[in-house]
């Protein structure tokens, strides 16, 4: 199998000019996009069909909604001669391989779930695919490409990604829902807007890397933080952690059924 030199993108939106955005500094790929009133950039050729994209390139991502590819298919009796052998990459939540295979006939499909933070390369990834399909070189290109995104997560078995979904995918909500919990409490007690954020978003990022970097178990540095009868043991007792555990278990548990039922 060759190289990957020609990478197409069809769908140039938020997630699709991330891509292209992450992966532009590497001078051996030229890039092809498909997709209605793109944006114009000058290191991209644009395309007028996704037969077109198709033909051109060795790797093509799919990036535009469930829903449109749904209509597409629809309306499509899906293309055959033009993805032969072709590695399709989907984004599309909900979307399984089978589906995407279907569509676009003799492809080699890879399915994958990233999350928002990949528009930054800080990005979580997991990705299922049939490797035997796969050249040695195909896949080191491959794997070059979505570490490019961030930490990426091979899974064997495709419903997996539905936990991966739950937990990586809507992860970054999960977080931004603390962190605003956390920055408008600390504003009643009189602090400053500024203030606040800065302490917090502080907070958060040096817990992480302590956590990354000392290999503790989180359970054991909340012990460490909190002093019997203390500042720390008064917020969590007000918290009731178990319950909180508990909520947060029932709501992995909702967001795995959710992502069961999109990908039908």
């Amino acid at each position: 199998m060759k190289k990957i030199k020609k990478i197409g993108i069809f769908g140039f939106g938020n997630m699709g000019q991330a891509i292209f955005k992450l992966l532009k500094n590497r001078r051996d790929f030229d890039f092809f996009v498909y997709s209605h009133k793109p944006k114009k950039l000058k290191e991209i050729h644009y395309l007028e069909t996704l037969e077109g994209l198709l033909k051109k390139c060795d790797l093509i991502f799919i990036c535009i909604k469930p829903q449109d590819f749904k209509s597409l298919f629809l309306h499509h009796k899906g293309i055959s001669a033009q993805s032969k052998n072709k590695i399709v990459v989907s984004i599309m939540a909900g979307i399984k391989s089978n589906r995407i295979k279907q569509f676009f006939k003799n492809c080699r499909a890879i399915r994958t779930m990233p999350n928002l933070n990949l528009v930054i390369g800080e990005g979580v990834l997991g990705w299922h695919a049939k490797k035997k399909y796969f050249s040695p070189v195909e896949l080191k290109e491959i794997e070059f490409i979505f570490s490019r995104f961030g930490k990426n997560f091979f899974v064997s078995n495709e419903d997996d990604l539905n936990s991966i979904t739950a937990i990586a995918g809507s992860g970054p909500a999960y977080a931004a829902l603390f962190t605003d919990s956390l920055i408008k409490a600390g504003i009643k007690t009189g602090l400053s807007e500024n203030k606040t954020k800065k302490m917090v978003f502080k907070v958060l990022s040096g817990t992480i890397k302590y956590l990354q970097s000392n290999k503790i178990d989180p359970e054991k540095f909340i012990e460490k933080v909190t002093s019997k009868g203390g500042v720390t043991e008064a917020a969590l007792n007000e918290l009731n952690s178990k319950e909180f555990k508990k909520s947060w278990e029932r709501a992995i548990k909702a967001a795995v059924k959710r992502a069961k039922e999109l990908s039908g």
